[in-house]
Protein backbone atom coordinates (compact mmCIF):
# COMPACT_ATOMS: atom_id res chain seq x y z
CA UNK A 1 0.00 0.00 0.00
CA UNK A 2 1.28 3.18 -0.60
CA UNK A 3 0.01 5.63 2.52
CA UNK A 4 1.59 8.24 1.39
CA UNK A 5 0.77 11.95 2.18
CA UNK A 6 0.82 14.71 -0.92
CA UNK A 7 0.42 18.74 -0.26
CA UNK A 8 -2.62 19.44 -2.03
CA UNK A 9 -1.87 23.12 -1.85
CA UNK A 10 1.21 25.27 -1.62
CA UNK A 11 2.01 25.38 1.89
CA UNK A 12 4.15 28.23 3.88
CA UNK A 13 7.19 26.77 5.18
CA UNK A 14 10.72 27.82 5.36
CA UNK A 15 12.39 26.05 2.45
CA UNK A 16 16.22 25.03 2.56
CA UNK A 17 17.60 24.97 -1.32
CA UNK A 18 19.97 22.26 -1.52
CA UNK A 19 21.28 19.29 -3.84
CA UNK A 20 21.11 16.16 -1.97
CA UNK A 21 24.63 15.09 -0.70
CA UNK A 22 26.39 12.17 -2.07
CA UNK A 23 25.59 10.04 1.35
CA UNK A 24 22.56 11.36 1.85
CA UNK A 25 19.38 9.34 0.85
CA UNK A 26 16.19 10.92 0.46
CA UNK A 27 13.81 13.76 1.28
CA UNK A 28 10.34 11.95 3.06
CA UNK A 29 6.67 12.33 2.50
CA UNK A 30 3.68 14.09 4.49
CA UNK A 31 1.63 11.48 7.30
CA UNK A 32 -1.55 11.43 8.62
CA UNK A 33 -0.09 13.83 10.95
CA UNK A 34 1.41 15.94 8.01
CA UNK A 35 4.13 18.36 7.91
CA UNK A 36 6.91 18.58 5.49
CA UNK A 37 10.13 16.47 5.12
CA UNK A 38 13.49 16.88 5.36
CA UNK A 39 16.62 14.61 4.16
CA UNK A 40 19.82 13.45 5.63
CA UNK A 41 22.13 11.07 5.78
CA UNK A 42 21.05 7.33 5.81
CA UNK A 43 23.50 5.13 4.50
CA UNK A 44 27.04 5.26 2.92
CA UNK A 45 28.26 3.89 -0.85
CA UNK A 46 30.42 5.39 -3.52
CA UNK A 47 28.90 8.04 -5.70
CA UNK A 48 27.61 6.62 -9.06
CA UNK A 49 27.82 8.19 -12.50
CA UNK A 50 26.60 11.82 -11.46
CA UNK A 51 24.90 14.34 -14.20
CA UNK A 52 27.07 13.07 -17.09
CA UNK A 53 25.38 10.05 -16.91
CA UNK A 54 22.06 11.04 -16.05
CA UNK A 55 22.32 13.82 -19.40
CA UNK A 56 23.56 11.01 -21.63
CA UNK A 57 19.57 9.53 -20.97
CA UNK A 58 17.92 12.80 -21.25
CA UNK A 59 18.87 14.21 -24.50
CA UNK A 60 17.26 13.92 -28.11
CA UNK A 61 18.45 10.53 -27.57
CA UNK A 62 15.59 9.52 -25.82
CA UNK A 63 12.35 9.62 -27.75
CA UNK A 64 10.13 9.40 -24.25
CA UNK A 65 11.79 12.66 -23.46
CA UNK A 66 12.92 11.07 -20.29
CA UNK A 67 13.75 13.67 -17.93
CA UNK A 68 11.97 16.34 -17.78
CA UNK A 69 13.87 19.41 -18.60
CA UNK A 70 15.01 18.41 -22.24
CA UNK A 71 12.65 19.33 -25.21
CA UNK A 72 10.80 16.46 -27.46
CA UNK A 73 12.29 16.92 -30.82
CA UNK A 74 13.01 13.42 -32.03
CA UNK A 75 10.34 11.42 -34.08
CA UNK A 76 8.58 8.65 -31.93
CA UNK A 77 9.75 4.90 -31.46
CA UNK A 78 6.52 2.72 -32.21
CA UNK A 79 5.72 1.31 -28.79
CA UNK A 80 6.23 -0.35 -26.64
CA UNK A 81 9.87 -0.53 -27.29
CA UNK A 82 10.23 3.36 -26.16
CA UNK A 83 9.77 1.69 -22.26
CA UNK A 84 12.73 -0.39 -22.49
CA UNK A 85 14.74 2.92 -22.29
CA UNK A 86 15.55 3.37 -18.66
CA UNK A 87 14.92 6.84 -16.97
CA UNK A 88 17.07 8.68 -14.96
CA UNK A 89 15.16 6.79 -11.99
CA UNK A 90 14.72 3.23 -13.29
CA UNK A 91 18.81 3.43 -14.45
CA UNK A 92 20.56 1.04 -11.75
CA UNK A 93 24.00 2.65 -12.53
CA UNK A 94 26.96 0.26 -11.18
CA UNK A 95 24.28 -2.14 -9.84
CA UNK A 96 23.10 -2.99 -13.53
CA UNK A 97 24.60 -6.35 -13.11
CA UNK A 98 22.51 -7.16 -10.02
CA UNK A 99 19.93 -6.61 -11.91
CA UNK A 100 20.85 -8.65 -15.24
CA UNK A 101 21.09 -11.93 -12.83
CA UNK A 102 17.54 -11.61 -11.90
CA UNK A 103 15.05 -13.88 -13.17
CA UNK A 104 12.72 -12.13 -15.84
CA UNK A 105 10.22 -13.75 -14.77
CA UNK A 106 7.21 -11.05 -13.21
CA UNK A 107 7.21 -13.43 -9.81
CA UNK A 108 10.41 -13.63 -9.52
CA UNK A 109 11.43 -9.95 -9.89
CA UNK A 110 8.33 -9.06 -7.34
CA UNK A 111 9.89 -11.11 -4.90
CA UNK A 112 13.07 -9.76 -5.90
CA UNK A 113 11.60 -6.09 -4.73
CA UNK A 114 9.82 -7.29 -1.61
CA UNK A 115 13.04 -8.88 -0.69
CA UNK A 116 14.86 -5.86 -1.13
CA UNK A 117 12.72 -3.07 -0.38
CA UNK A 118 10.18 -2.85 3.31
CA UNK A 119 6.78 -0.59 3.30
CA UNK A 120 7.97 1.91 5.87
CA UNK A 121 4.35 1.91 7.65
CA UNK A 122 3.50 -1.81 6.74
CA UNK A 123 6.80 -3.68 8.02
CA UNK A 124 7.88 -1.33 10.85
CA UNK A 125 5.45 -0.23 13.72
CA UNK A 126 7.49 2.77 13.96
CA UNK A 127 10.79 3.42 11.57
CA UNK A 128 13.98 4.80 13.34
CA UNK A 129 14.58 8.53 12.78
CA UNK A 130 18.31 8.24 11.76
CA UNK A 131 16.59 6.14 8.87
CA UNK A 132 13.57 8.22 7.92
CA UNK A 133 15.46 9.31 4.79
CA UNK A 134 15.24 6.25 3.18
CA UNK A 135 11.93 6.72 2.25
CA UNK A 136 13.05 9.20 -0.47
CA UNK A 137 15.98 7.31 -1.74
CA UNK A 138 13.91 8.17 -5.08
CA UNK A 139 16.73 6.70 -7.28
CA UNK A 140 16.84 2.83 -8.22
CA UNK A 141 20.66 3.42 -8.04
CA UNK A 142 20.75 4.58 -4.92
CA UNK A 143 18.01 1.99 -3.53
CA UNK A 144 20.69 -0.57 -4.34
CA UNK A 145 23.09 1.18 -2.86
CA UNK A 146 21.59 1.12 0.38
CA UNK A 147 20.89 -2.08 0.47
CA UNK A 148 24.58 -3.43 -1.23
CA UNK A 149 25.82 -1.43 1.80
CA UNK A 150 24.04 -4.00 4.54
CA UNK A 151 23.84 -7.11 2.34
CA UNK A 152 26.87 -7.22 -0.41
CA UNK A 153 25.23 -10.23 -3.24
CA UNK A 154 22.75 -11.28 -4.57
CA UNK A 155 19.38 -9.58 -4.56
CA UNK A 156 17.39 -12.93 -4.09
CA UNK A 157 19.52 -13.39 -0.94
CA UNK A 158 17.06 -13.46 1.82
CA UNK A 159 17.14 -9.81 3.91
CA UNK A 160 15.92 -9.82 7.37
CA UNK A 161 12.56 -7.48 7.70
CA UNK A 162 14.66 -4.82 9.73
CA UNK A 163 17.06 -4.68 7.09
CA UNK A 164 15.27 -3.97 4.18
CA UNK A 165 15.54 -0.71 2.44
CA UNK A 166 12.72 1.47 4.35
CA UNK A 167 10.07 2.75 0.85
CA UNK A 168 6.44 1.86 -0.34
CA UNK A 169 4.49 1.26 -3.41
CA UNK A 170 6.62 3.35 -5.42
CA UNK A 171 9.45 1.99 -5.08
CA UNK A 172 8.58 -1.67 -5.26
CA UNK A 173 7.34 -0.83 -8.45
CA UNK A 174 10.66 1.18 -9.84
CA UNK A 175 12.42 -1.62 -8.84
CA UNK A 176 10.36 -3.93 -10.81
CA UNK A 177 10.13 -1.51 -13.43
CA UNK A 178 14.42 -0.80 -13.68
CA UNK A 179 14.54 -4.76 -13.69
CA UNK A 180 12.18 -5.36 -16.39
CA UNK A 181 13.83 -2.95 -18.60
CA UNK A 182 17.57 -4.19 -17.64
CA UNK A 183 16.36 -7.43 -19.34
CA UNK A 184 15.04 -5.75 -22.27
CA UNK A 185 10.97 -5.87 -20.96
CA UNK A 186 9.54 -2.37 -22.14
CA UNK A 187 7.77 -1.52 -18.40
CA UNK A 188 6.27 1.74 -17.25
CA UNK A 189 4.65 2.53 -13.51
CA UNK A 190 1.09 3.41 -13.28
CA UNK A 191 -0.83 5.69 -10.70
CA UNK A 192 -3.65 4.82 -9.06
CA UNK A 193 -5.96 3.83 -6.18
CA UNK A 194 -6.15 0.03 -4.89
CA UNK A 195 -9.66 -0.96 -3.63
CA UNK A 196 -8.56 -3.85 -2.34
CA UNK A 197 -6.89 -3.11 1.03
CA UNK A 198 -9.58 -1.71 2.74
CA UNK A 199 -13.35 -2.46 1.99
CA UNK A 200 -15.04 0.95 0.49
CA UNK A 201 -12.04 2.57 0.24
CA UNK A 202 -9.24 3.65 -2.61
CA UNK A 203 -5.75 3.80 -1.19
CA UNK A 204 -3.21 5.81 -3.35
CA UNK A 205 -1.05 3.24 -4.83
CA UNK A 206 1.58 2.64 -7.58
CA UNK A 207 1.50 -0.77 -9.63
CA UNK A 208 4.02 -2.11 -12.69
CA UNK A 209 2.97 -2.90 -16.27
CA UNK A 210 5.08 -4.88 -18.46
CA UNK A 211 4.60 -5.77 -22.40
CA UNK A 212 4.46 -9.47 -22.79
CA UNK A 213 4.77 -9.33 -26.77
CA UNK A 214 1.21 -8.68 -27.76
CA UNK A 215 -0.24 -6.73 -24.87
CA UNK A 216 0.38 -4.89 -21.28
CA UNK A 217 -0.05 -6.86 -18.19
CA UNK A 218 -0.52 -5.07 -14.97
CA UNK A 219 1.16 -6.21 -11.36
CA UNK A 220 1.26 -5.60 -8.15
CA UNK A 221 4.60 -6.12 -7.17
CA UNK A 222 3.34 -5.58 -3.02
CA UNK A 223 1.64 -8.57 -3.43
CA UNK A 224 2.54 -12.22 -3.14
CA UNK A 225 1.70 -14.44 -6.55
CA UNK A 226 -1.51 -15.89 -6.59
CA UNK A 227 -5.14 -14.18 -6.05
CA UNK A 228 -5.23 -14.21 -2.39
CA UNK A 229 -6.84 -10.86 -3.03
CA UNK A 230 -9.60 -11.80 -5.12
CA UNK A 231 -7.94 -11.66 -8.52
CA UNK A 232 -4.31 -13.10 -10.05
CA UNK A 233 -1.72 -9.71 -8.77
CA UNK A 234 0.44 -10.98 -11.56
CA UNK A 235 -2.36 -10.24 -14.48
CA UNK A 236 -4.84 -8.24 -12.86
CA UNK A 237 -8.10 -6.91 -14.73
CA UNK A 238 -7.74 -3.67 -15.75
CA UNK A 239 -10.49 -0.48 -16.82
CA UNK A 240 -12.40 1.41 -14.85
CA UNK A 241 -13.97 -0.38 -11.97
CA UNK A 242 -11.06 -2.88 -11.82
CA UNK A 243 -9.45 -3.35 -8.75
CA UNK A 244 -6.88 -0.90 -9.30
CA UNK A 245 -8.16 2.39 -10.98
CA UNK A 246 -5.99 4.64 -12.72
CA UNK A 247 -6.08 8.08 -11.76
CA UNK A 248 -7.27 8.89 -15.33
CA UNK A 249 -10.04 6.70 -14.55
CA UNK A 250 -10.94 7.87 -11.63
CA UNK A 251 -11.29 11.58 -12.04
CA UNK A 252 -13.43 11.18 -14.77
CA UNK A 253 -15.86 8.78 -12.65
CA UNK A 254 -15.79 11.49 -10.70
CA UNK A 255 -16.82 14.26 -13.05
CA UNK A 256 -18.93 12.02 -14.55
CA UNK A 257 -20.23 11.93 -10.93
CA UNK A 258 -20.36 8.09 -10.87
CA UNK A 259 -17.89 7.84 -7.84
CA UNK A 260 -17.57 9.47 -4.18
CA UNK A 261 -14.53 11.55 -4.32
CA UNK A 262 -14.36 11.01 -0.66
CA UNK A 263 -13.69 7.22 -1.32
CA UNK A 264 -9.65 7.82 -2.90
CA UNK A 265 -6.95 9.37 -1.12
CA UNK A 266 -4.30 8.47 1.46
CA UNK A 267 -6.01 6.71 4.23
CA UNK A 268 -10.32 6.83 5.19
CA UNK A 269 -10.09 9.19 8.18
CA UNK A 270 -7.36 11.09 6.50
CA UNK A 271 -7.72 14.90 4.71
CA UNK A 272 -5.32 14.20 2.24
CA UNK A 273 -8.35 12.18 -0.22
CA UNK A 274 -11.40 13.68 -2.19
CA UNK A 275 -11.13 15.32 -5.73
CA UNK A 276 -8.25 17.97 -5.31
CA UNK A 277 -6.22 14.98 -4.07
CA UNK A 278 -6.86 12.80 -7.33
CA UNK A 279 -6.27 15.80 -9.46
CA UNK A 280 -2.85 15.67 -8.44
CA UNK A 281 -2.18 11.78 -9.54
CA UNK A 282 -3.68 13.12 -12.71
CA UNK A 283 -0.70 14.87 -13.75
CA UNK A 284 1.33 12.30 -11.63
CA UNK A 285 0.02 9.73 -14.25
CA UNK A 286 1.24 11.59 -17.36
CA UNK A 287 4.81 12.15 -15.44
CA UNK A 288 5.22 8.32 -14.69
CA UNK A 289 4.29 7.20 -17.92
CA UNK A 290 7.14 9.07 -19.90
CA UNK A 291 9.75 8.51 -17.33
CA UNK A 292 9.57 11.16 -14.61
CA UNK A 293 8.93 8.67 -11.80
CA UNK A 294 8.75 10.93 -8.63
CA UNK A 295 7.89 10.43 -5.18
CA UNK A 296 4.12 10.55 -4.67
CA UNK A 297 5.27 13.73 -2.23
CA UNK A 298 6.82 15.57 -4.94
CA UNK A 299 5.97 19.12 -5.39
CA UNK A 300 6.07 21.54 -8.19
CA UNK A 301 3.79 24.07 -10.21
CA UNK A 302 1.85 21.72 -11.96
CA UNK A 303 0.59 19.91 -9.32
CA UNK A 304 -1.52 23.24 -7.71
CA UNK A 305 -4.50 23.33 -8.21
CA UNK A 306 -4.58 21.97 -11.72
CA UNK A 307 -7.29 23.71 -14.54
CA UNK A 308 -10.30 21.01 -14.61
CA UNK A 309 -10.73 21.31 -18.42
CA UNK A 310 -7.15 20.66 -18.91
CA UNK A 311 -7.40 17.00 -16.26
CA UNK A 312 -10.37 16.13 -18.34
CA UNK A 313 -7.85 16.39 -21.14
CA UNK A 314 -5.43 14.76 -19.97
CA UNK A 315 -7.91 12.10 -18.35
CA UNK A 316 -9.41 10.91 -21.85
CA UNK A 317 -5.83 11.08 -23.21
CA UNK A 318 -4.40 8.49 -20.80
CA UNK A 319 -7.46 6.24 -21.01
CA UNK A 320 -7.47 6.39 -25.15
CA UNK A 321 -3.90 5.51 -24.97
CA UNK A 322 -4.47 2.79 -22.86
CA UNK A 323 -7.06 1.53 -25.03
CA UNK A 324 -4.02 1.30 -27.81
CA UNK A 325 -5.07 4.45 -29.30
CA UNK A 326 -1.38 5.49 -30.89
CA UNK A 327 -2.53 8.88 -31.54
CA UNK A 328 -3.42 9.47 -28.27
CA UNK A 329 0.14 8.11 -26.83
CA UNK A 330 1.68 10.24 -29.67
CA UNK A 331 -0.38 13.26 -27.58
CA UNK A 332 0.67 12.18 -24.22
CA UNK A 333 4.00 12.24 -25.07
CA UNK A 334 4.41 16.02 -26.61
CA UNK A 335 2.50 17.24 -23.86
CA UNK A 336 4.74 15.96 -21.33
CA UNK A 337 7.84 17.28 -23.38
CA UNK A 338 6.33 20.38 -23.61
CA UNK A 339 4.08 21.38 -21.03
CA UNK A 340 6.07 22.40 -17.88
CA UNK A 341 3.16 21.22 -16.00
CA UNK A 342 3.15 17.78 -16.61
CA UNK A 343 7.47 17.54 -15.50
CA UNK A 344 9.03 18.98 -12.70
CA UNK A 345 11.75 20.89 -14.05
CA UNK A 346 15.47 20.63 -12.12
CA UNK A 347 13.81 20.70 -8.68
CA UNK A 348 11.12 19.57 -6.49
CA UNK A 349 10.14 20.22 -3.30
CA UNK A 350 9.75 17.22 -0.58
CA UNK A 351 8.04 16.65 2.00
CA UNK A 352 7.37 14.28 5.10
CA UNK A 353 5.37 11.10 6.59
CA UNK A 354 7.18 11.96 9.83
CA UNK A 355 6.93 15.59 9.99
CA UNK A 356 10.19 17.04 8.66
CA UNK A 357 10.55 20.13 7.01
CA UNK A 358 10.10 20.31 3.16
CA UNK A 359 12.91 20.95 1.31
CA UNK A 360 14.00 21.44 -2.61
CA UNK A 361 16.05 18.74 -4.15
CA UNK A 362 17.80 19.24 -7.02
CA UNK A 363 17.24 16.73 -9.45
CA UNK A 364 20.19 16.57 -11.50
CA UNK A 365 22.50 15.66 -8.40
CA UNK A 366 24.14 12.50 -7.95
CA UNK A 367 22.10 9.07 -7.56
CA UNK A 368 23.97 7.24 -5.17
Amino acid sequence: MQFCIVIQNCITATVTTTTLPLRAYSCPTVGAGAGPAGAGPAGAGPAGAGPERGAELWTAGNPLGFGSSRSYREPMQPPPERWTRHSPYSDPGRHRGLLGDLDADPGAVCAAARNVIGHYREEWAQLDPDRHDEVNSRWLERILEVDQSRHRGPLTTPRPREDRVAGCCRDHTLFAVGAFREQGVPARSRIGFAGYFTPGFHHDHVVVEHWTGDRWVRTDPELPDGDSVGFDARDMPTGAGSPFETAAEVWRGIREERLDPDTYGVLPESQWRGTAFVARYVVYEVSHRFGDELLLWDDWDGVHDPDPAWLDLLAGLLVAADAGDPGAEERLSRLHAEDARLRPGLTVVQYSPFGDPPRVVNLSGPRA
